[in-house]
């Protein structure tokens, strides 16, 4: 947290109230700047320098935690637009019990016929070949190993 203040401008001024005639002008008003956003903080409620700028950090603290949240929800906010519905047509997987047995991801055309390993929790087909698939950005069907099926 002390880098983000240590790029703070602080300013000092008389406060409004101190502009009147037949009242000592004390430069108790404080405005802060912070430089890498621009957020502009001021504070002149206390009569000493030392509690405003106190405020006047707290305020400008806030003003960068709002920031940051509105920064996270947008990044969230894009990630949610690109997730499908939940509708009927848009499932990413089809298990097949009869006639015949097989289990295809739709996303990546990869199929396997052993239903019963699938079943029992062997999902690393499925997930290697959706990463592959992405890496390649969809342009490669991925057939089982041969390997995986002797297994």
């Amino acid at each position: 947290m002390l880098t983000v203040f240590s790029r703070a401008k602080p300013a000092f001024t008389a406060s409004f109230e101190s502009l009147r005639q037949n009242v000592n002008k004390v430069e108790t008003a404080v405005r802060i700047t912070h430089i890498p956003t621009n957020i502009v903080v001021g504070c002149q409620a206390q009569r000493s320098q030392s509690k405003n700028r106190e405020l006047a950090m707290k305020m400008l603290r806030s003003r960068l935690y709002d920031l940051e949240i509105q920064k996270r929800q947008a990044h969230t906010d894009k990630l949610d637009e690109s997730k499908l519905d939940i509708s009927f047509g848009s499932q990413i997987r089809s298990y097949v019990m009869q006639p015949y047995r097989l289990i295809k991801d739709h996303r990546t055309k990869f199929e396997v016929g052993d239903v019963d390993r699938v079943m029992d929790g062997d999902l690393d087909p499925f997930i290697r070949s959706y990463l592959m698939a992405k890496k390649t950005k969809g342009r490669l069907d991925i057939q089982p190993d041969d390997d995986a099926d002797a297994a």
